[in-house]
């Protein structure tokens, strides 16, 4: 159990963020026909943050949710097959390639996303 703490304790705390930024944070109400949305949470109301760096952030923690995720499972094979192999300088490299693909993963979409007043009128449309 000493060698999987630290894996684990990422993990909780990734989906302790996650929690908090989806309940108290950013709080994100879906609209279904339209497969649409908008942030109703502290972030929106007090401070003004426009919703796509919230929308970033959101899908930035999660995803590094699913890596912590990933990265439980690569240390239990770590820790069972893999501690005398070439894994064993790899895996640190395995590791920040993917928290720098965490980073990058969504910026490309947030950086070119539409306009929004045409999307609303199309909501308003198909409502």
């Amino acid at each position: 159990m000493k060698s999987t703490k630290w894996a684990m304790l990422n993990l909780h705390l990734w989906c302790m963020i996650l929690d908090l930024v989806v309940t108290v944070l950013i709080v994100p109400i879906l609209i279904f026909p339209v497969l649409g949305g908008y942030p109703l949470g502290i972030l929106t109301n007090w401070f003004g943050i426009p919703s796509i760096f919230q929308i970033y952030s959101f899908i930035t923690i999660m995803t590094a949710v699913f890596v912590a995720i990933l990265l439980i499972f690569e240390n239990r094979y770590y820790q069972l097959y893999a501690k005398e192999t070439i894994w064993k300088r790899i895996r640190v490299i395995f590791v920040l390639i993917n928290y720098i693909l965490v980073i990058g993963f969504f910026m490309p979409v947030s950086i070119n996303y539409p306009d929004q007043k045409i999307a609303l009128q199309f909501a308003y449309n198909v409502i």
